[in-house]
């Protein structure tokens, strides 16, 4: 039978972050910033990774010709990132220079923008067809092709043949106005003396 230590030593957790940074970094700041980290009981802190300097680095809106500065942390225990924000705030770091993100995200953010097209698709040539499509195409070519008529495609419908509307262009035509059977009504004395 397992013991509580061995239960609690199998269920231990790590929480992986990515911190990123734009802008400079000193050594100051780096070392004042893993001191402040030291109590979510670091695992590992990797050293700061500097990217070249882009115009528009991801993540940070409104920040421009900046490199930025990757450190991956891994914790025992579980920080968010307003508390890392809190944390680089209080060492005086502007808080909207700093993102913390999970390494699972970053990851698969990074593999995303590795997978997107670049070229426009205008440009490249189709894709040979699959079994399925080459299927569908062959199905397509020996069908019946529905010819427009005059009375437009004829298909088979369950319940037979509905027969056509009759709309006011069927109804007869008249050559009167319908005004000139009005009678109008006697016109209303008024009480006006003839002038002699």
């Amino acid at each position: 039978m397992k013991t509580f230590v061995d239960y609690l030593t199998e269920s231990k957790k790590t929480f992986d972050y990515r911190i990123r940074i734009a802008g400079e970094l000193s050594s100051d700041q780096l070392k004042h910033l893993e001191d402040a980290l030291a109590k979510y009981d670091p695992v590992s802190m990797t050293k700061p990774k500097k990217t070249p300097v882009q115009k528009s680095p991801m993540g940070f809106d409104g920040i421009l010709n900046e490199p930025v500065h990757i450190i991956d942390a891994t914790f025992n225990y579980p920080a968010t990132p307003q508390e890392i924000t809190a944390i680089w705030h209080s060492m005086g770091g502007d808080p909207n220079r700093i993102r913390i993100n999970t390494q699972a995200y970053m990851d698969g953010l990074e593999q995303q923008l590795a997978d997107t097209e670049v070229s426009p698709l205008l440009t490249k040539d189709l894709p040979n067809p699959n079994a399925k499509q080459k299927a569908a195409s062959k199905a397509h070519a020996s069908a019946e092709v529905i010819q427009n008529s005059a009375d437009g495609a004829k298909f088979e419908i369950a319940g037979g043949r509905t027969a056509p509307a009759t709309t006011t262009n069927e109804l007869p035509m008249g050559t009167k106005s319908p005004f000139t059977k009005l009678t109008r009504p006697p016109k209303p004395a008024t009480g006006r003396q003839p002038q002699g």
